[in-house]
């Protein structure tokens, strides 16, 4: 310090903080309809009274389960949509194209990442991958990978840019059942310790993302055609896993 100089030291430092808040709610409506033979006899007696309301109470629940499953898979599909759009994708809002020869830390193309790391005479097809003992391996490690990576600060997993960290314990991980099985007859069946090689044991299994088509063909399956919460409009397939 110098002798007769004046040093500030109430110096203001302004946070800088982010919030996003989710504002916009909706409700679920079951419309029901009933013939009036069918209400004029629930009155007969107390057990026809109970039968009946029993009848409009499963009706309404089970539409329930269907509907809060269906925002679910939407919720899941737009984030398939956004992680594309922000990762992989090219181009206006509304008209975004998904790069095949791409690959981020936001949205992985793992065919991409494993041909890039092997001799071009080994690379493998989208149509075969499934069957390749080889890419089901490195695509598992690197799955595994990606989920000690988000254990730790970073800017770099999230389309917002801002840092994050998911302890291990609250991750999501979903992971298509076709890639799965394929990971577990061809890769761990074949393994002495196959624990090494098997996805996280808190994967859970989705048969589709969006629809089935009309044979459950794995290019069906694995497709999202979605127009997101930003605008975009995003039709990919060959999905295996999302990640959160």
């Amino acid at each position: 310090l110098t002798d007769g100089q004046s040093y500030d030291q109430d110096v203001f430092h302004q946070p800088k903080v982010s919030a996003k808040f989710f504002n916009s709610k909706t409700t679920f409506e079951i419309a029901v309809s009933f013939t009036e033979k069918q209400v004029k006899e629930s009155f007969n007696s107390a057990t026809e009274l109970n039968s009946f309301l029993s009848m409009i109470s499963t009706t309404v629940q089970n539409a329930l389960t269907v509907s809060i499953d269906a925002l679910i898979e939407r919720t899941i599909n737009n984030l398939i949509g956004c992680t594309l759009a922000k990762g992989i994708g090219s181009g206006t809002a509304g008209a975004i194209t998904i790069d095949l020869k791409k690959s981020s830390p936001i949205a992985v193309n793992l065919l991409k990442l494993y041909n890039d790391s092997v001799p071009t005479a080994q690379a493998v097809k989208k149509a075969n991958a499934l069957s390749d003992f080889h890419f089901l391996r490195f695509a598992v490690a690197t799955i595994n990978q990606y989920q000690a990576r988000l254990t730790k600060i970073s800017e770099l997993f999230n389309i917002e840019g801002t840092k994050k960290f998911t302890p291990l314990a609250n991750q999501i991980l979903l992971v298509h059942a076709d890639f799965k099985s394929s990971a577990e007859v061809i890769v761990d069946a074949d393994m002495q310790n196959k624990e090494i090689t098997q996805l996280t044991s808190n994967a859970d299994v989705v048969p589709y993302w969006q629809g089935t088509g009309k044979d459950y063909a794995f290019g069906s399956t694995s497709k999202v055609n979605v127009k997101t919460s930003t605008g975009e409009t995003i039709a990919a397939d060959g999905i295996v896993a999302v990640l959160a």
